[in-house]
């Protein structure tokens, strides 16, 4: 529920790999921000990110083998709970990483062993759109968590395991017949999961789907309205979208933490990871 509306995301190290923690925010970025709590935008961010219900370490996680997810949340068999659990462990590791309070870190740990220990498919109409959702932000939390906790994690292995079976071929399939932002969200996600698992060539993949939704992000699509999308949704659209197409140069880049006014921004509902500016 938080977001790092950093828009620097997985940086390599070099052509053989990639830096870690590289998903979405930066060590670097991470350590300005801590840095700058007790300053505006930062303090307001923070404040606002420790009142949430997803950094309460009470929060109870709902996960099954099986999250099946209809058009229009019809059927919603999961679908809300693991796009709020994903949610809530990567605002933990955030809020582990900021405060360096332990139980934070250990937190995010239950939330994804949970899931790891369950979760099989996804099913339904939405189930791409799904997986985008949910998988972008465990990958978040999972690589906040591996690469700079030193408490131990012992189920690990597990959650990438099912990060690379059942979340990462969904993704790397697309879904170019639907509207653009659902293969961008898509794409976004596997990004994530291909840094997390330092997988060069799901990472080129990822960035090569690119290309395909670009092409629709004109506005003559995104001013289209019909009973699945109002013009209100394209604005958001394109917000996101543009971000996202970013992604692979932030990728490629070095942070600048003077970019990163609103690094902490919080948002909510299940897009709040991608906010529009």
């Amino acid at each position: 529920m938080l977001v790092a509306a950093a828009l620097a995301v997985p940086q390599p190290a070099q052509a053989a790999g990639f830096k870690h923690p590289g998903v979405l925010v930066s060590r670097v970025q991470l350590d300005f921000v801590r840095a700058n709590l007790d300053k505006e935008p930062w303090k307001s961010a923070w404040d606002a990110l420790q009142k949430s219900s997803f950094a309460s370490l009470s929060y109870p996680a709902k996960p099954r083998a099986d999250v099946n997810c209809g058009g229009g949340s019809i059927p919603d068999n999961g679908c809300s709970d693991e796009r709020k659990d994903a949610m809530a462990a990567y605002t933990h590791a955030l809020r582990w990483y900021l405060s360096k309070d332990a139980r934070y870190a250990k937190k995010a740990i239950q939330i994804m062993d949970a899931w790891s220990a369950v979760i099989t498919k996804h099913t339904g109409s939405n189930a791409p759109l799904q997986t985008g959702w949910a998988g972008a932000n465990f990958s978040r939390a999972a690589e906040l968590i591996k690469h700079t906790y030193g408490g131990g994690w012992s189920q690990a292995d597990r959650l990438a395991s099912k990060l690379r079976t059942v979340y990462l071929p969904i993704l790397l399939a697309g879904r170019p017949n639907n509207n653009g932002n659902w293969e961008l969200i898509m794409t976004d996600a596997a990004i994530g999961i291909a840094v997390h698992l330092d997988d060069r060539t799901s990472f080129k993949q990822g960035g090569r789907d690119l290309a395909r939704p670009a092409a629709r992000l004109h506005l003559p699509h995104h001013r289209r309205v019909d009973s699945q999308s109002s013009a209100g949704q394209q604005v958001q659209h394109q917000g996101r979208d543009h971000r996202i197409l970013a992604r692979p140069d932030q990728v490629r880049g070095r942070p600048d933490p003077g970019d990163l006014p609103r690094l902490l921004a919080h948002r909510l509902g299940p897009r709040s990871h991608l906010p529009c500016g």
